[in-house]
């Protein structure tokens, strides 16, 4: 019963009536700055999670250039890790997953402090991952978002099975619930 029309730069008008909101990706105009600085903030959402008795992975933050207390979380935990801008992105831009050897730390680190000094490194939980869209205590969508996979043919090369890969996602127009690669 409603209507959506685009702005222009990303940007909707939601209306059903005489009620009417604008959004742009995830941005909802109930979303106040404060809100949003406070969620991009990786470091302190997971203290805030914690004080709040919410179950997050284990995790370090650090300096970029202090890396031994990432080296040290490394070694001691078992299987892979995800190293991560704390502030400055959003979107998995700067995010490293499968991080397992001193080598793959480095890399993610240069990765990551592309965007801020401050990083963090957790460890890597196996799986899908999910957003919730949660209103007053109220879960109004649950997106899953599965990793993104190849299948070779022996034959082409990784960027011309992405490429056909892009292709059938487009051409499926979001009926195959993806985006691009």
């Amino acid at each position: 019963g409603g209507a959506i029309a685009p702005l222009g730069s990303g940007w909707f008008e939601l209306s059903r009536g005489a009620a009417t909101t604008r959004v742009r990706r995830q941005v909802v105009e109930m979303d106040d700055q404060g809100t949003l600085d406070v969620a991009l903030d990786k470091a302190l959402t997971h203290r805030l999670l914690v004080d709040a008795a919410v179950s997050t992975p284990e995790h370090v933050s650090f300096r970029f250039a202090d890396p031994a207390p990432a080296r040290e979380f490394l070694a001691r935990v078992a299987g892979p890790c995800v190293v991560k801008p704390t502030v400055g992105s959003g979107g998995g831009h700067g995010v490293t997953a499968g991080v397992a050897t001193p080598a793959d730390l480095e890399r993610a680190c240069v990765y990551a402090g592309r965007y801020t000094e401050d990083l963090l490194i957790e460890r890597q939980a196996a799986g899908a991952v999910y957003r919730l869209l949660l209103l007053e205590g109220e879960i109004l969508d649950i997106v899953r978002t599965v990793p993104a996979r190849l299948t070779g043919d022996g034959v082409s090369s990784v960027g011309a099975l992405m490429r056909a890969e892009n292709r059938r996602r487009v051409t499926a127009g979001g009926a195959a619930g993806l985006g691009e690669l």
